[in-house]
């Protein structure tokens, strides 16, 4: 089962498809049990093969299932409103993450009124030391709790700006706490400035937040200010809304 997921992660980011043995060495899995398990999901329905590429890739009904599980949630309906309201307020794009078995989940986003273009993150989890999402989340645990998750999933630098160093990211969360917000700074994407604010459920738990994005040329004190407060004012209306599922 563990292979399977795996296998269909890594084809979910890979639209042009994959071959039996880019998987099997992606996945460090032997050639025969990628062979196995493609042609299980295959019978299945849930991935294709190209005919003239012998690659495989997943298929309308894997993409279908999930929008179904989606749409029983009530998650779109509570949310695009919000979400459509602060790209209005603020012209910028912004996306919703959610947090489920200690992963940050983007699965809703709106593009603002401005030029800037950020790459799609719908259905990827966030890189919790180097996104505000990510970090908006990893504040509401114990920093014990933040160091072996740390030492287990690694620091990878996305960019030359991503926090690697463990004492920093740890300082940068103690300030997060304090604040209320989180920002990424070019950690994930050069040029561009993220801003996370909390969802808390019934119980007062960080579940989901909302990230806006800005130009990092844009990124001024009074432009985070403003930024800021009309994403803790569309968090909050969320934190409300959400509750009565969560």
């Amino acid at each position: 089962m563990i292979r399977t997921m795996q296998l269909l992660d890594a084809l979910v980011q890979a639209p042009d498809g994959m071959g039996v043995m880019e998987l099997a060495n992606a996945l460090k899995i032997h050639k025969a049990d990628v062979s196995r398990i493609l042609s299980t999901l295959q019978d299945m329905g849930y991935v294709i093969q190209d005919e003239r590429t012998d690659r495989f890739t997943v298929s309308f009904k894997f993409v279908a299932m999930a929008l179904r599980y989606k749409d029983h949630t009530e998650l779109e309906d509570i949310v695009q409103p919000v979400l459509a309201e602060l790209v209005r307020q603020t012209g910028e794009s912004v996306q919703f993450a959610v947090e489920q078995n200690r992963e940050l989940i983007y699965v809703e986003r709106m593009d603002g009124t401005k030029p800037l273009r950020v790459a799609s993150m719908l259905g990827l989890s966030a890189p919790l030391h180097a996104t505000a999402a990510g970090k908006v989340w990893l504040a509401s645990l114990p920093t014990e709790e933040v160091v072996a998750l740390m030492k287990e999933r690694g620091m990878e630098a996305v960019t030359e700006h991503t926090i690697t160093d463990l004492d920093a990211l740890l300082r940068e969360l103690a300030q997060v706490r304090q604040q209320g917000y989180a920002v990424s700074r070019e950690e994930v994407n050069p040029t561009v400035f993220g801003l996370a604010v909390p969802v808390h459920d019934r119980k007062g738990m960080v579940r989901a937040a909302v990230v806006v994005t800005l130009p990092m040329y844009e990124a001024t004190g009074e432009r985070i200010d403003a930024v800021k407060s009309r994403a803790m004012k569309a968090a909050g209306i969320l934190t409300e809304q959400l509750s009565l599922i969560w």
